[in-house]
């Protein structure tokens, strides 16, 4: 009896759910089918005072949508992007039926990103752009100062932390244009917020907002 490679290789390395670690045979998505579960049942809906731009969030951020952000923004598990941008389409833009000229993500500093490697919401704004069939910028909206972490501060101190932050490098590119601000995660808001307002400073059209999740 012949066993083949790709067989003994999954004997001795068996796959394993991104999330919780499970052995699972994962298919095109690197997560089980539980947690997959608890990803796709997990929505959250737009309550009647919130502004007409921000479109909403995707699911709610509890363990297994935090743990998908971590594997994704510091286990470099970059395979997570397309789960996310494609809860963030299915979920939130499609229902929006909204005109999306193109997608940005919310910038972290140069210096971040050196030491980071990456910016995971970039590649959540690529597949979302990509779902959109909408262009994307990579570089157009940016942070020009390097900020302390929002973790730990409060509402008002995220506000000011953020603010002045952002700025455009070339406003001819947004200039009158549809234009959706993807983040993983919303908090206060106050960050997306601040992009928002860079952007309609600098000649944007419409700008909307939306998030994988909101705490």
């Amino acid at each position: 009896m012949t066993l083949k490679i790709g067989s003994f290789s999954k004997f001795i390395f068996p796959e394993r759910c991104y999330i919780c670690r499970d052995i699972t045979s994962l298919g095109v998505y690197p997560l089980c089918k539980s947690c997959r579960k608890k990803i796709s049942s997990s929505k959250l809906s737009r309550s009647s005072n919130e502004k007409v731009f921000f479109l909403g969030s995707a699911v709610e951020f509890n363990p297994t949508s935090q743990a998908l952000i971590h594997k994704l923004k510091y286990g470099r598990k970059e395979i997570l992007a397309r789960i996310i941008g494609r809860e963030i389409f299915n979920k939130v833009i499609r229902e929006s039926k909204i005109k999306i000229d193109i997608v940005v993500s919310v910038p972290i500093h140069y210096k971040r990103q050196l030491w980071r490697g990456f910016n995971q919401t970039d590649l959540i704004a690529i597949e979302v752009a990509k779902l959109c069939k909408s262009s994307y910028s990579t570089s157009n909206l940016c942070k020009t100062k390097h900020t302390e972490t929002q973790t730990k501060l409060n509402r008002h101190q995220r506000k000011d932390n953020v603010s002045d932050v952002f700025t455009v490098l070339n406003p001819i590119l947004f200039k009158a244009k549809n234009i959706l601000i993807v983040d993983d995660v919303i908090t206060t808001g106050a960050t997306i917020e601040s992009c928002r307002a860079t952007l309609l400073e600098h000649g944007a059209g419409n700008v909307y907002t939306t998030s994988f999740a909101r705490a």
